[in-house]
Protein backbone atom coordinates (compact mmCIF):
# COMPACT_ATOMS: atom_id res chain seq x y z
CA UNK A 1 0.00 0.00 0.00
CA UNK A 2 1.21 3.97 -0.85
CA UNK A 3 0.20 6.46 0.63
CA UNK A 4 0.56 10.19 -0.37
CA UNK A 5 -0.12 13.53 1.49
CA UNK A 6 -1.01 16.95 -0.36
CA UNK A 7 -0.68 19.78 1.93
CA UNK A 8 -1.98 23.01 0.66
CA UNK A 9 -2.45 26.72 2.29
CA UNK A 10 -4.24 29.82 1.46
CA UNK A 11 -5.83 33.02 3.00
CA UNK A 12 -9.36 33.28 2.34
CA UNK A 13 -10.74 36.60 1.13
CA UNK A 14 -11.66 37.36 4.59
CA UNK A 15 -7.75 37.26 5.58
CA UNK A 16 -8.56 33.25 7.50
CA UNK A 17 -5.87 31.27 6.79
CA UNK A 18 -6.93 27.90 5.48
CA UNK A 19 -4.77 24.67 5.50
CA UNK A 20 -6.26 21.37 3.04
CA UNK A 21 -4.55 18.27 3.25
CA UNK A 22 -5.58 15.43 0.72
CA UNK A 23 -4.86 12.00 1.19
CA UNK A 24 -4.46 9.65 -1.24
CA UNK A 25 -3.87 5.89 -0.20
CA UNK A 26 -3.49 2.96 -3.07
CA UNK A 27 -3.61 -0.76 -2.01
CA UNK A 28 -3.33 -1.83 -5.74
CA UNK A 29 -4.93 0.41 -9.23
CA UNK A 30 -7.89 -0.63 -8.95
CA UNK A 31 -8.33 -0.09 -4.50
CA UNK A 32 -7.79 3.64 -3.70
CA UNK A 33 -9.30 6.00 -1.29
CA UNK A 34 -8.71 9.41 -1.40
CA UNK A 35 -9.68 11.63 1.77
CA UNK A 36 -9.72 15.36 2.09
CA UNK A 37 -9.01 17.35 5.40
CA UNK A 38 -10.31 20.75 5.79
CA UNK A 39 -8.58 22.50 9.09
CA UNK A 40 -11.25 25.33 8.77
CA UNK A 41 -13.78 23.09 9.65
CA UNK A 42 -12.06 20.21 11.36
CA UNK A 43 -13.84 17.54 8.78
CA UNK A 44 -12.79 14.88 6.96
CA UNK A 45 -14.60 13.53 3.70
CA UNK A 46 -13.58 11.52 0.44
CA UNK A 47 -12.25 13.85 -2.14
CA UNK A 48 -14.65 14.05 -5.37
CA UNK A 49 -17.99 12.38 -3.72
CA UNK A 50 -20.32 14.93 -3.06
CA UNK A 51 -22.98 12.69 -1.26
CA UNK A 52 -20.50 11.92 1.89
CA UNK A 53 -21.08 14.14 4.30
CA UNK A 54 -18.08 15.48 6.05
CA UNK A 55 -16.80 13.73 9.43
CA UNK A 56 -16.43 16.64 11.36
CA UNK A 57 -13.56 16.01 13.90
CA UNK A 58 -12.91 17.15 17.54
CA UNK A 59 -10.40 20.72 18.44
CA UNK A 60 -8.16 18.84 20.59
CA UNK A 61 -6.24 21.19 23.33
CA UNK A 62 -3.02 20.13 25.12
CA UNK A 63 -2.55 19.89 28.99
CA UNK A 64 -1.24 24.06 28.29
CA UNK A 65 -3.77 25.05 26.50
CA UNK A 66 -6.24 23.65 29.55
CA UNK A 67 -3.76 25.00 32.32
CA UNK A 68 -4.65 28.45 31.07
CA UNK A 69 -8.06 28.03 30.93
CA UNK A 70 -8.05 27.16 34.82
CA UNK A 71 -4.92 28.86 35.87
CA UNK A 72 -3.50 25.85 37.05
CA UNK A 73 -0.44 23.87 36.03
CA UNK A 74 -0.18 21.38 33.74
CA UNK A 75 0.98 19.16 36.26
CA UNK A 76 -2.22 19.39 38.19
CA UNK A 77 -4.43 19.22 34.36
CA UNK A 78 -2.30 15.52 33.97
CA UNK A 79 -3.16 14.76 37.46
CA UNK A 80 -6.38 15.53 37.29
CA UNK A 81 -6.92 13.75 34.23
CA UNK A 82 -5.49 10.74 35.65
CA UNK A 83 -7.68 10.88 38.52
CA UNK A 84 -11.11 11.54 35.89
CA UNK A 85 -11.74 14.72 37.18
CA UNK A 86 -12.00 16.07 33.86
CA UNK A 87 -13.96 14.42 30.92
CA UNK A 88 -13.52 14.22 27.61
CA UNK A 89 -9.51 13.01 27.40
CA UNK A 90 -8.16 11.44 24.95
CA UNK A 91 -4.95 8.93 25.08
CA UNK A 92 -3.37 8.62 21.73
CA UNK A 93 -0.20 6.52 22.05
CA UNK A 94 1.02 8.15 25.11
CA UNK A 95 0.04 11.86 24.52
CA UNK A 96 -2.75 13.09 26.57
CA UNK A 97 -5.58 15.53 24.72
CA UNK A 98 -8.71 17.34 25.72
CA UNK A 99 -11.58 17.16 23.55
CA UNK A 100 -12.12 21.23 23.51
CA UNK A 101 -16.35 21.26 23.55
CA UNK A 102 -16.19 18.93 26.37
CA UNK A 103 -13.80 20.66 28.40
CA UNK A 104 -15.84 23.89 28.11
CA UNK A 105 -18.74 22.50 29.37
CA UNK A 106 -16.66 20.81 32.12
CA UNK A 107 -15.58 24.69 32.51
CA UNK A 108 -19.27 25.66 32.61
CA UNK A 109 -20.38 23.20 34.66
CA UNK A 110 -17.96 24.83 37.64
CA UNK A 111 -19.12 28.09 37.51
CA UNK A 112 -20.30 29.53 40.61
CA UNK A 113 -23.83 30.77 41.10
CA UNK A 114 -23.77 34.64 40.97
Amino acid sequence: MTCMLTVGASIGPTGVPHVGMHILMKANKKKQIHLEVDSSSHSLRNAGDSTTKPVVLPRLLIAAEVAAAVRKSEKTIYKWAKQGRIPSVINIDGNVLFDAEGTRQWIDDHRMAA
